[in-house]
């Protein structure tokens, strides 16, 4: 030190000046001096020297031990990388007993330097220090103070996300039941430095990716344990008295997906999907597949789903992973309902991954393979038809192969989209349809007994060049149809309310306006009040009522007086009912409407009473 002896004198009598601005300015400019010349073996000594001069009860004495704390790391940052680990260890443990705010500045600006220097050695010593992290632990402040500025936390987001991803080929958790502790710290590390970002702008050209990393690691931790730490930090928590690490990694990861999307894609979109109730949906492993679909059409028309981020998803969907194989099912699924499927390649590949996993071992996984390839109607109805053979034999097998209630139910669902969307067009399978559906009619499960109901009257529209086939089905299967009216659940019976099926029915009953026998007459007029009180009017377009109640005061001059009192009685009731609306219409648009108005002196009788 012979160059700065001269000026370390000079700055020895300047301490000695009254002014303790004037103490602390020579202090500082000492530290720097001597810092230059520090051997980086004696650093963390020294280092640890100071920080204890930083509890000195003079408040001049600390703030000065302060000042020369940042600049020996300053002057000597270069030569500190093999140190980082140790100094780190050193300020993460004096943390809890420097509270004073002006002190613990320090410490984290100490951080910031260090990390200036050697960012990757810091951010790696900081991922090995104890999880969770809250938002007032020592660990959450170290990371926070490493967030400069946006861009340098936007290079920081970068390093993390590297360690957040999973190996290609790796199951990603160290034992069964429990969170890979690697990028679960990582997870939480971006939450931190997260809450550092103020422009949405910077995050934008990280986001798919940053995305894409966070959603797999909620699907790796969902219904996992908090990872085991590391031997250091067990034996820390043994001497502190904590036997376990506590938190939940699932929701942690989800708190930083929330963050994300709250700074990357704006707030309103964030509190949208926490009024949906996503976030629970996807902690819980009951839920998860649910909550992923209510993300997914939430993110894909924001236009931040890049091809790489599918091709992510496809890969998870044949994950050796049950928990991930599902999430990606499931966003699959809803990306099922996307234009960007009328790709003919990208659809070939995704129908065929579909079709693999409708032979999945996990029921989530098989359900949410039925239901993508369901919603195909919507997001390439045009290609549908090239596909349909092997689309709806895939649905036959997960509809009417014992399986669990919930795949059936997915299944028979997917065919009601498919068979509508398709209509006469439809394969000769649409008869094996129609007979494998009618059993599930009395099916103890509410849901199946509704969407089998719903899938026959899908049908109906298929079967335009198969009317006497499905007469014979709809003959065969009529008690059932009737009994059902009166379902428990009035899901099932509302399942009844299929336009073509009502109108066949109607139409059917009308033919029969004509019979020779006065008790066919009656029978079918009363059918045709029953069918209507039933179904909603806006659910049955295609039926005439005007034309319909003309047929009934024709009706109301019958020979027989016993004919005439039906007509009547259900002509009044079906004038007085909601159906009435849809007279107002049809005759604001020209039709005719001869109102029986001679006819109503017997008074309304509704038609469930006759």
């Amino acid at each position: 030190m012979d160059a700065a002896e001269g000026e370390l004198r000079g700055l020895r009598e300047e301490l000695k000046a009254a002014s303790p601005e004037a103490m602390l300015t020579s202090s500082c400019q000492m530290a720097k001096v001597t810092g230059k010349f520090l051997p980086s073996t004696q650093a963390l000594d020294l280092v640890g020297t100071i920080m204890d001069g930083m509890l000195s009860a003079s408040p001049t004495c600390a703030t000065a031990a302060g000042h020369w704390f940042c600049a020996v790391l300053r002057e000597n940052g270069d030569a500190l990388l093999n140190e980082v680990p140790d100094i780190l260890s050193t300020i993460f443990i004096r943390m809890p007993t420097m509270q004073e705010r002006s002190m613990r500045g320090f410490l984290l600006e100490g951080v910031g330097i260090l990390a200036m220097f050697h960012l990757e050695a810091v951010i790696t010593s900081l991922l090995a220090k104890p999880l969770p992290m809250d938002s007032c632990s020592d660990t959450s402040e170290l990371w926070r103070a490493l967030g400069r500025d946006d861009v340098s936390t936007l290079h920081i987001l970068g390093l993390l996300l590297e360690k957040i991803q999973y190996p290609a080929g790796t199951e990603g958790s160290p034992s069964e039941g429990t969170a890979a502790l690697g990028p679960l710290a990582a997870t939480c590390a971006s939450l931190e430095m997260l809450t550092t970002m103020h422009s949405s702008s910077v995050l934008r050209e990280l986001l798919p990716e940053l995305l894409c990393a966070l959603l797999e690691q909620v699907g790796h931790t969902v219904g996992q344990d908090m990872p085991m730490p590391t031997a250091s930090i067990r034996r820390r928590q043994l001497q502190k008295g904590q036997v376990c690490t506590v938190g939940n990694p699932c929701r942690l990861s989800m708190e930083t997906l929330a963050c994300t999307i709250s700074k990357g894609l704006g707030e309103r979109v964030a509190a949208d999907l926490s009024k949906a109730g996503t976030w629970p949906l996807l902690e819980s492993p009951q839920t998860h597949h649910e909550g992923v679909c209510q993300l997914a059409r939430t993110l894909l028309p924001l236009g931040i789903i890049t091809p790489q981020f599918i091709g992510q998803v496809l890969k998870w969907a044949s994950s050796p992973t049950e928990n991930l194989r599902v999430t990606g099912t499931a966003f699959i699924s809803q990306l099922m309902c996307d234009p960007v499927l009328e790709d003919e390649k990208l659809l070939k590949a995704v129908l065929s991954l579909l079709q693999q996993r409708a032979r999945d071992t996990n029921n989530l996984v098989q359900q949410m393979a039925a239901r993508g390839l369901g919603n195909t109607v919507y997001g390439a109805p045009e290609q549908l038809k090239t596909h349909q053979k092997a689309v709806v034999e895939t649905l036959f097998q997960a509809s009417f192969v014992p399986a669990r209630p919930e795949i059936r139910e997915e299944g028979m669902r997917a065919l009601t989209h498919i068979f509508k969307h398709l209509g006469t067009d439809a394969g000769p399978l649409v008869e094996d349809a129609a007979m494998h559906i009618r059993p599930f009619f009395n099916h103890d499960n509410d849901g199946l007994r509704a969407v089998a109901f719903s899938l026959f009257g899908a049908l109906a529209g298929c079967m335009k060049r198969r009317q006497a086939f499905y007469k014979i089905q709809v003959r065969q299967s009529l008690g059932t149809l009737l009994l059902h009216l009166e379902d428990p659940n009035p899901q099932v019976a509302k399942a009844r309310e299929k336009p073509a099926l009502l109108e066949g029915l109607c139409q059917a009953a009308q033919g029969h306006y004509s019979s020779s026998w006065p008790e066919i007459q009656m029978a079918a007029i009363q059918f045709t009040g029953i069918l209507l009180e039933y179904a909603a009017p806006r659910s049955a377009g295609q039926i005439k009522v005007a034309r319909l109640l003309s047929s009934l005061q024709t009706l109301g001059q019958d020979t027989s007086q016993e004919v005439q009192d039906v007509a009547t009685q259900v002509a009044e009731a079906i004038s007085k009912s909601p159906w009435g609306s849809i007279l107002q219409e049809e005759e604001n648009h020209g039709h005719t409407l001869p109102y029986i108005t001679s006819l109503l002196c017997f008074g309304c009788l509704r038609p469930r009473s006759i």
